[in-house]
């Protein structure tokens, strides 16, 4: 997944489940509505992984969020 805040914030492909966090935690620590972040996640612009089935939340990665978050992205 693209992230055109710099790559180096954020590994998905190795996230660990300690780390990983729901939309409701991500939106909270950015500062934004979680319909807000879902765009986002949906168009690239904030990295995420999308668990399969039929409602296919988001997962994000804390780590990454808080960079964000640091870096004004909202």
């Amino acid at each position: 997944m693209s992230c055109p805040y710099g790559q180096s914030l954020i590994n998905l492909a190795h996230m660990s489940k300690q780390s990983s966090i729901g939309s409701a935690t991500a939106a909270r620590i950015l500062g934004i509505s979680r319909s807000h972040l879902q765009r986002l996640a949906s168009s690239g612009r904030v990295p995420a992984d999308k668990l399969p089935g039929p409602v296919g939340a988001y997962v994000f990665d804390r780590d990454a969020v808080e960079a964000l978050a640091k870096a004004g992205v909202r």
